[in-house]
């Protein structure tokens, strides 16, 4: 078995562009997951995946909402709400 290095971050999800380029030519397979107060709004953060020696083409994936659309920001969706307790993964698909 190989072990294989990698990156993981959670960051500002504006620095995007600077952190892919950071990333060329030294990591690869890069994966954005966006992370969205709601469905309606643009991402705040992102986390960031990345793989040393890998040549897969980046991912883009749907993402987290945070919180339901209903504008209650003191309650989380379901989703977000399972991953908090433990009970549930963040799905990179």
């Amino acid at each position: 078995m190989t072990a294989h290095s990698n990156l993981t971050l959670i960051h500002r999800a504006h620095r995007l562009g600077e952190i892919l380029a950071a990333l060329e030519g030294r990591l690869g397979g890069v994966e954005v997951f966006p992370i969205r107060p709601t469905a309606d709004a643009k991402a705040r953060r992102v986390i960031v995946r990345a793989w040393k020696g890998s040549r897969a083409p980046l991912k883009l994936f749907a993402g987290l909402d945070l919180h339901p659309d209903d504008g209650s920001k003191d309650k989380y969706t379901p989703q977000t709400e399972a991953i908090l307790r433990g009970e549930a993964f963040i799905n990179f698909g």
